[in-house]
C-alpha cells in the first residue's frame, strides 16, 4: 500500500490502520477551486466511506460518493489527524463482503450505463445484462439469508 499519492488537483494519504484520506481542490470538486477550501473523502480498508460530524463521531454513509465539501485548511488538518488515529475496523474479514447497499449501487450503475450510452456494442450490452441478472440473484440470496 502506497502511503502517498499525488494528483494534478490533490493528494491522498493511506495509513497503517487501513484508512485513506483524499483531499481534492479543483474547480471540478466541492470547493472554491483551491482558494481557501478543499473536498475531502475518507474510506476504510473495506472501501466503506466515512464522514465526520465535527463532534468526533464517524458516520458510515449508506452510499458511495458522499464527501465533505468546502473544508478549510484547519478542518483538513484535523481530518488527517482523525483518520490517522482512527482504530482499525474490527470486522475480522480479509476481503470486503458485499453488503446490500453495495448491490443497490452496482445495480444503479448498470442501469445507468444505458442512459449514459457509454457502451454501444451488442456484445457489451449482453455482458451488462448478464451482470444485472447475477446481481438480482445475489440480492435474492441476501434477502433469503436475512429472513432466516
Amino acid at each position: 500500500m502506497k502511503a502517498f499519492e499525488t494528483f494534478v488537483d490533490g493528494f491522498k494519504m493511506s495509513f497503517e490502520n487501513g484508512f485513506t484520506i483524499s483531499v481534492q481542490f479543483s474547480n471540478h470538486h466541492w470547493c472554491d477551486g483551491s482558494q481557501t477550501t478543499a473536498e475531502v473523502t475518507i474510506w476504510d480498508a473495506y472501501y466503506h466511506w466515512h464522514i465526520d460530524e465535527e463532534d468526533g463521531n464517524w458516520l458510515k454513509p449508506c452510499s458511495y460518493g458522499v464527501v465533505m465539501h468546502y473544508q478549510t485548511a484547519e478542518q483538513v488538518a484535523n481530518l488527517i489527524q482523525l483518520t490517522r488515529i482512527k482504530e482499525k475496523s474490527r470486522r475480522g474479514r480479509k476481503k470486503k463482503e458485499l453488503e446490500y447497499q453495495d448491490i443497490e449501487y452496482l445495480q444503479w450503475l448498470l442501469d445507468n450505463v444505458y442512459v449514459v450510452g457509454a457502451f454501444d456494442s451488442e456484445r457489451t450490452m449482453d455482458k451488462i445484462d448478464a451482470m444485472k441478472l447475477k446481481l438480482i440473484a445475489i440480492r435474492g440470496q441476501m434477502e433469503y439469508e436475512k429472513s432466516k
